[in-house]
């Protein structure tokens, strides 16, 4: 299977929020779009996933923030489906039953492949904007460790949205 990992161009213009210096405050969802405004990076990988980001009527971004996060609890569940599966069907060494194996595991979703593929710090940025969601989206403070400096102002920005909501 061949994954698009270029999001649709139309999809990460959001509105530069770099001259706001904080999102208002009590509206997850608002601070959740004052991140996006302010990191492109952000804007790219959120646009990688199917289905979340689209445009309304008047042209206006919008962000289904609990699908989001449900795809990063759904990809969580995913994974130690695939880690029980694993061990208890060993993968056969040969390439016809490797596919059968292969076929017969945990199957997934679009939104969860497009997010599987990406870095530990490409999906820890993804889980700091589903955090803003109504969904529990589980974060530990070790997510943040490969973290480079556009990262660590991502996460102070993070902080900033967070202590105003």
């Amino acid at each position: 299977m061949t994954r698009n990992r270029r999001p649709r161009a139309d999809l990460i213009a959001w509105p530069n929020t770099t001259a706001i210096p904080t999102p208002p405050a009590g509206h997850p969802y608002a601070a959740a779009l004052w991140l996006l405004g302010r990191h492109p990076m952000l804007a790219r990988l959120v646009a990688r996933v199917p289905d979340l980001v689209s445009r309304d009527g008047q042209g206006r971004l919008g962000l289904d923030l609990d699908e989001l996060a449900l795809t990063l609890v759904t990809l969580d569940q995913h994974r130690s489906a695939w880690k029980r599966y694993e061990r208890d069907h060993r993968a056969p060494s040969d390439d016809a039953a490797y596919d059968q194996w292969l076929a017969a595991g945990p199957s997934s979703t679009p939104q969860v492949d497009a997010i599987s593929v990406m870095s530990s710090s490409e999906l820890t940025r993804v889980r700091l904007l589903g955090t803003f969601s109504t969904v529990r989206v589980p974060f530990r403070v070790g997510d943040l460790s490969s973290f480079d400096a556009e990262g660590v102002t991502l996460f102070a920005d993070w902080c900033t949205a967070a202590a105003q909501q």
